[in-house]
């Protein structure tokens, strides 16, 4: 279980989080359910935040939420 404000392997952003992370953001993306995970929610807001991540992010995830429900039922 993810504490508040903690990432993957600890206090700190990792190669874990490198790795985890974009599954995630694909997940959400696709309509994984913030309100069934809350703690990989907050996880998820909190490392999307990063200047790195923003920096990395697809332009067209910045233009629109994409919200796709492919996977609302998970």
């Amino acid at each position: 279980q993810l504490g508040s404000g903690s990432y993957i392997a600890g206090k700190n952003f990792t190669l874990a989080d490198v790795v985890f992370f974009p599954n995630l953001a694909f997940c959400f993306r696709f309509g994984l359910s913030y309100d069934k995970y809350p703690h990989l929610s907050a996880y998820y807001s909190l490392v999307k935040e990063r200047p790195s991540v923003q920096a990395s992010w697809p332009p067209h995830w910045k233009e629109s939420d994409g919200a796709q429900e492919v996977l609302k039922d998970i």
